[in-house]
């Protein structure tokens, strides 16, 4: 478990980043979508080093962990679909409905978000500063609303937020400014 009261079962440091935690995840897509790829990455390499002389991680196929405050009803005909095709990735992925400020993932795990809308990209990289977690964020719709949340914003996000939230120019004086 990688929320709050939890342990995580990864231990080894040394090991690169084989689980990912697919944030505020919706449907699970980004996590489908990460364990089919590796899954054919894993089949074309079969455990040993491509051509490159890259390392293969052979058993250690990549795990996926989706975090969301309320799973949609339909995420589950998309997970018995996917199942279905590929049933041997049920193992490989988990979806747990909780809120981001519970997670506390272990540092080898990637951080992933695709619609970190509004304060929520925020939040998901001071989750992955606090923690040391690496982090791939995808931001959509940054909302102009006034919702700086104090406890995770910097002093520099702040004043960018102020910038921002308070121009009244176009864009491009925006950008010039910035």
């Amino acid at each position: 478990s990688f929320l709050l009261g939890g342990n995580s079962s990864q231990t080894d440091d040394t090991k690169p980043v084989r689980r990912v935690a697919d944030i505020a995840a919706g449907h699970g897509l980004l996590a489908w979508a990460l364990l089919v790829l590796d899954d054919e990455v894993q089949s074309q390499r079969n455990g040993k080093n491509d051509k490159e002389g890259n390392f293969s991680f052979g058993n250690r196929h990549l795990t996926t962990f989706c975090l969301d405050v309320q799973m949609p009803q339909s995420a589950e005909l998309i997970q018995t679909a996917m199942i279905k095709q590929w049933p041997h990735l049920e193992s490989r992925f988990d979806y747990v409905e909780g809120r981001l400020e519970q997670l506390v993932p272990h540092h080898s795990c990637l951080l992933a978000s695709v619609h970190a809308c509004g304060i929520l990209s925020d939040v998901l990289v001071a989750t992955a500063a606090k923690h040391a977690d690496p982090l791939a964020v995808f931001p959509c719709c940054h909302s102009r609303k006034r919702k700086v949340l104090e406890s995770v914003a910097s002093p520099y996000a702040k004043k960018e937020y102020h910038k921002i939230l308070s121009h009244r120019g176009s864009m491009p004086d925006l950008v010039d400014r910035l």
